[in-house]
């Protein structure tokens, strides 16, 4: 017998996850019971991401030995955000109520029907904070839908990033892997970035390039670090529109590999010697990522 109704409303009282017969869920979704301000009982999918963070709401509401119960506000059209909300012992009681009949009948009797309408209201005020962090999730979802390609950098033309090549190479093996941010030479300009990096080859070389290019590129590595929340190494590449910057994860075993080809530079001021099997993977996968950026 089907009880619960299958459409999405505003803002809602969120009860329990069920599950529906044998129905078979996709692993990022979980179906979730929930009554509208009218009292209605609905069932629809909810995204898993979405039931972790009422989950750890919920969590942060126990620690702090609060009566709680969970609502989604929608903050745009078809799209609701969880939120905590302290409730007091009349709604408590209201609320197992509610949940019973729920379950059993997909229905509330009457006497029930105005507790989910003042349990919704105690988030009113929070949503414009929600909103704000569902825009904030919806930028950081972009970043990792694209994680091979974020910044392209066609304005600028390849005569911006000047190199010191090995007088046995003719131009650099491509792409090059960011290593280390150097020091200014003393002839140097302020609107310019020296920095090491190690070609596909494992050779090292040191390129120069506008201050304010690499403060946008370390920008948006920083952003793409918390978005991910992965360390990781700046690729730089070119093709037929021009320079483009990719971000790789990579693992610790490959960060200190990498770290140690850089210290060993410092020290020596010499770049040739063997590269670890780490190493080597990050240049590897670094040919992998600007190769697909090129699709």
């Amino acid at each position: 017998m089907k009880l619960f109704r299958r459409s999405q409303r505003k803002d809602v009282l969120y009860l329990i996850p069920v599950r529906l017969g044998n129905e078979q869920l996709p692993s990022s979704k979980v179906r979730m019971l929930y009554c509208d301000s009218d009292g209605r009982v609905f069932t629809s999918l909810m995204d898993k991401a979405d039931y972790k963070l009422a989950r750890n709401r919920a969590r942060k509401m126990e620690r702090s030995q609060k009566i709680y119960a969970t609502v989604g506000l929608e903050i745009r059209q078809g799209q609701s955000m969880p939120l905590a909300v302290e409730i007091g012992t009349q709604e408590l009681w209201a609320l197992e109520y509610i949940l019973g009949h729920a379950l059993k009948t997909g229905r509330l009797p009457d006497v029930l029907r105005k507790y989910p309408r003042q349990i919704i209201k105690l988030g009113e005020t929070r949503r414009e904070e929600l909103t704000l962090q569902y825009e904030r999730r919806i930028r950081i979802a972009r970043l990792k839908e694209t994680p091979a390609v974020l910044y392209r950098l066609p304005y600028y033309s390849e005569d911006y990033f000047e190199a010191s090549l090995p007088i046995y190479k003719a131009e650099h093996r491509y792409p090059l892997i960011f290593l280390h941010r150097l020091p200014p030479a003393e002839s140097a300009t302020t609107d310019t970035q020296r920095l090491l990096v190690m070609e596909s080859d494992g050779d090292l070389a040191v390129i120069k390039v506008p201050s304010e290019l690499m403060e946008q590129v370390a920008r948006g590595y920083e952003d793409w670090q918390q978005a991910n929340n992965v360390d990781g190494c700046i690729i730089y590449s070119r093709d037929q529109q021009g320079p483009t910057v990719n971000y790789m994860p990579v693992s610790t075993l490959q960060r200190k590999a990498l770290d140690r080809i850089a210290r060993h530079f410092e020290e020596t001021g010499q770049g040739k010697q063997p590269l670890s099997t780490a190493a080597q993977s990050v240049m590897d996968k670094a040919r992998n990522v600007a190769s697909a950026s090129l699709v």
